[in-house]
């Protein structure tokens, strides 16, 4: 689905589903949820359960790892990651890693679910890696919730608004884009055997970004990258100083905010002071390559976790894994790889007739 796509739905659901909160009232979270810590696994093999760690994309899951029966975490629940903030409803059994928490409640369900979890996130601002949303901050807050005639939280009126939704009114039937990341998985199987670990000083060049106040800020066409972990990194279009670098197609890496992860930018930008960029020392990156690239580079992300920043020595200490070929990477295999799951996911989705 297309940004302008994305753009018009949420624009036709504020249009046609406009929300009245004045009748709402506050709930703290401890007296509507049982609020727990997972049950949490931190070394596991590869396998094929999802874990659900501290992420604030694809649901919270980062990997799939063998299962182990005592580890496994009951379905119909709402995770937050400490330093992940998002929140996400579980539909399905999964395993988690450290300082993941469940809520739970008898009367919750996917729906309505998903209306709560919208209402959760509305405050992600509030924290950041040096103020993560652990378990005690989770009970204490204080969300405003649609009431019923009886005063208390209405389930119904969340499920019924979330049914109402044009998204829910057969224009996309999410039954199919479920299914779709299983069914590219299944088919887009990884040889590991001439895989090899890289630093990532062997293959990168990298400079850290300059000091670029938003006060000083004027409006232009170049975009500004800064560490959000939103809209590619993408945080305003401006019109730089002389004494800023421009860069294009290169990858940025955010070294505090959302620690670790990485953008390409196929565009002229200018990089804040809390990110680096990165780009190929002996040829042009191509966009292939690059996507590539940023998958790997973000398994390094839980290691920065426990970092407020990644200094200088961190940069010099990222290692990934790699394809190769006589003993250098395969980029030749990387691009074919991308074009490839580029066109399964297209073909899947013509096939579904999503649109």
């Amino acid at each position: 689905m297309s940004l302008s796509k994305i753009n018009n739905f949420v624009k036709e659901v504020k249009e046609i589903n406009p929300v009245n909160v004045d009748k709402w009232e506050n709930f703290k979270l401890e007296n509507v949820f049982d609020c727990q810590t997972a049950k949490q696994l931190l070394k596991t093999d590869i396998g094929d359960f999802p874990q659900v760690n501290r992420s604030a994309f694809n649901n919270g899951i980062t990997k799939y790892v063998k299962k182990i029966d005592n580890k496994v975490n009951e379905e119909n629940c709402i995770t937050i990651g400490a330093e992940g903030f998002f929140a996400f409803y579980q539909e399905d059994k999964f395993m988690a890693g450290n300082k993941i928490y469940v809520l739970r409640n008898k009367k919750l369900n996917k729906i309505n679910g998903l209306f709560i979890c919208s209402v959760l996130n509305s405050i992600v601002n509030k924290y950041s890696y040096t103020n993560a949303r652990i378990l005690n901050k989770i009970k204490n807050e204080i969300h405003k919730f649609p009431i019923n005639n009886k005063g208390e939280l209405d389930w119904e009126y969340m499920e019924d608004y979330v049914k109402s939704l044009p998204i829910y009114d057969q224009k996309l039937d999410l039954s199919k884009i479920e299914e779709l990341p299983k069914k590219i998985k299944k088919e887009t199987k990884i040889n590991l055997s001439s895989w090899k670990k890289f630093k990532l000083t062997e293959l990168f060049n990298y400079k850290r970004g300059k000091r670029y106040k938003k006060g000083d800020h004027t409006s232009g066409k170049i975009a500004y990258i800064s560490s959000s972990a939103k809209d590619n990194g993408i945080d305003n279009f401006v019109n730089p100083p002389s004494h800023l670098p421009i860069y294009e197609d290169c990858i940025t890496i955010a070294n505090s905010g959302s620690v670790g992860t990485c953008f390409y930018h196929n565009y002229k930008f200018v990089a804040s002071d809390h990110v680096h960029v990165l780009w190929l020392k002996d040829m042009n990156l191509k966009r292939e390559m690059a996507l590539f690239l940023i998958t790997t580079l973000e398994q390094n992300k839980s290691k920065f976790m426990f970092n407020k920043e990644i200094s200088e020595s961190t940069m010099k200490e990222v290692e990934f894994f790699l394809p190769t070929k006589d003993n250098n990477p395969n980029w030749e295999y990387m691009e074919n790889y991308i074009k490839e799951l580029d066109k399964k996911i297209k073909m899947s989705l013509e096939e579904k007739q999503i649109k």
